[in-house]
């Protein structure tokens, strides 16, 4: 007995992530992902939460995960080994704000530029098409892949569990073509 005891001791304690997110899709992909990603005991200290502040700006997700962070340092216990932000750009102001004190906080943002559905679609197929709202990306999933798909929808992860790798795959590339365009018009001047 003393045996096993000795080898839960040993092992090391899973690593805590927060990740406050500003909508309900974004709760509901993370959700499902640690449920149904295979490595089990890894993700059972990740913590999901929605935030809402009254005033919701990006810059007030961020003060809150910093606020939650530094609550953390100060328990006994374990902090959170990261800390992520999860926002649209939605034509907030503070933006750049945000990156700015995120980035010296040591605060990770996962952004995106017109919703998290373009993320979703990474998950069927490469595009950089420039969309004209979140509702014409989710047309396209339920349209050429997902007929049954819906916002919020916790058990969607299930369904496109096998497609992560290439969905980051696909980020990278299009993330590295925005890049070289934008590297190509600063050398011409543009």
């Amino acid at each position: 007995m003393a045996r096993n005891n000795r080898r839960a001791q040993n092992r090391p304690l899973p690593k805590r992530v927060l990740i406050l997110c500003e909508g309900e899709t974004e709760v509901a992909y993370f959700k499902s992902y640690i449920v149904h990603n295979n490595q089990g005991r890894r993700f059972k200290a990740v913590r999901v939460e929605v935030i809402k502040p009254k005033k919701f700006t990006p810059f007030a997700l961020f003060e809150e995960a910093k606020k939650r962070m530094n609550a953390e340092k100060g328990r006994k216990g374990l902090p959170y080994e990261s800390v992520w932000i999860v926002f649209d750009k939605d034509q907030h102001p503070d933006i750049p704000k945000t990156f700015k004190e995120a980035h010296k906080a040591d605060i990770n943002i996962a952004f995106s530029v017109m919703c998290f559905e373009y993320w979703v679609l990474l998950h069927f197929e490469h595009t950089a098409r420039a969309f004209q709202n979140c509702a014409e990306i989710v047309s396209r999933i339920k349209n050429k892949h997902y007929p049954n798909y819906q916002k919020a929808n916790e058990n969607f992860f299930n369904k496109v569990k096998d497609n992560v790798a290439s969905a980051i795959s696909r980020a990278e590339k299009v993330m590295q073509n925005y890049q070289d365009q934008l590297m190509l018009a600063k050398k011409n001047g543009i």
